[in-house]
């Protein structure tokens, strides 16, 4: 995979790469969530949108419990110009987002999913295969539906299957049994 074009630039130049904040897809994907929530009630001319996209990372990050620290949000260049604005930024989406800061993402349901599947292929190293063939086209989709505006109408569980069905293998077990199986 070639490194992000600021991190090939700064390569070319002979510079080290910008600081990279390395962050789950919970966070990636709750940190959107949030967002869209925060514009949802307020215009982008009354709050920057590169100060709430760091406030957004920065929040997502307390709430799926990985660490980052102010100064790497600053160093990383997300947006916000200084601490005070971070956390003011900060403060006013957690008021936005009325102190509701769990977000449901469909990860859970759709590994889930996945492995209920993957229980009806009877060799292990069959299922094996089928996990690896199908589980990275599947987080490669949820990244593309998460960044999309349908988990503002769909449940997580809606996402998965979808997510589900389009990146089953031809070599995966019958989808429909599973969801019959399961409900």
């Amino acid at each position: 995979r070639p490194p992000p074009p600021a991190a090939a630039e700064a390569q070319a130049a002979g510079q080290p790469p910008p600081l990279q904040l390395v962050r789950s897809r919970r966070v990636s994907h709750t940190a959107m969530a949030y967002f869209r929530r925060f514009y949802a009630f307020n215009l982008p001319e009354q709050w920057h949108p590169a100060h709430v996209t760091a406030a957004c990372v920065f929040l997502a990050a307390k709430a799926e419990e990985e660490h980052i620290r102010e100064a790497d949000i600053m160093t990383a260049g997300y947006g916000a110009p200084d601490v005070d604005t971070l956390l003011s930024t900060e403060a006013a989406l957690v008021t936005a987002l009325d102190f509701c800061v769990h977000v449901h993402l469909a990860h859970r349901p759709l590994g889930a999913l996945i492995e209920r599947a993957l229980r009806r292929v009877e060799e292990p190293t069959a299922r094996r295969t089928l996990r690896e063939s199908w589980t990275p086209p599947a987080e490669e989709a949820m990244d593309h539906v998460m960044a999309s505006y349908l988990p503002l109408s769909h449940s997580p569980a809606v996402l998965a299957l979808a997510v589900a069905l389009h990146t089953a293998p031809p070599a995966a077990p019958d989808l429909s049994a599973v969801v019959r199986e399961a409900l």
